[in-house]
């Protein structure tokens, strides 16, 4: 497993979720290859390129077919732990079971909020050393200033 090969992907997932307009086809063409299309406004089942991750699901609006969110599941022969998100991301909530982070690419209309679930914690462990179960990336609106 390489982390900073997951980094990279979510860093890649979020800016495709945070584009003015993107299509539901231009974010799984990021992601992955789809495997599962039931229409209308559930998700897409995506089989991921990167292998660290087992499953991926991808929202859209139901109106506008607009990609909101990626759900990722990671493989159990991943360990991503939560000090790796941490270095890249910048932490502001957690719960838990969770860690939030978001990703800000200047210029572009949207944030991106990786929520992180968390494996259950050993009554001592520190949190950034639990490990990631699952990544949700959603599609967040910018506040002005």
């Amino acid at each position: 497993m390489d982390i900073p090969e997951i980094i990279r992907d979510v860093k890649r997932f979020c800016r495709a979720l945070s584009e003015e307009a993107p299509t539901v086809e231009e974010v799984t063409a990021v992601v992955g290859v789809v495997v599962e299309d039931h229409g209308g406004g559930s998700p897409l089942t995506v089989a991921p390129r990167n292998p660290a991750f087992d499953k991926a699901l991808v929202g859209r609006e139901l109106k506008t077919k607009q990609p909101y969110s990626i759900e990722l599941e990671m493989a159990d022969s991943t360990a991503l732990p939560v000090g790796a998100l941490r270095e890249a991301f910048v932490a502001y909530l957690g719960a838990l079971e969770t860690v939030n982070f978001y990703v800000d690419v200047l210029g572009l209309p949207y944030i991106c909020t990786i929520i992180a679930g968390l494996e259950p914690r050993v009554e001592e462990q520190e949190i950034e050393d639990s490990t990631v179960r699952q990544l949700t990336l959603l599609r967040d609106i910018r506040l002005e200033d």
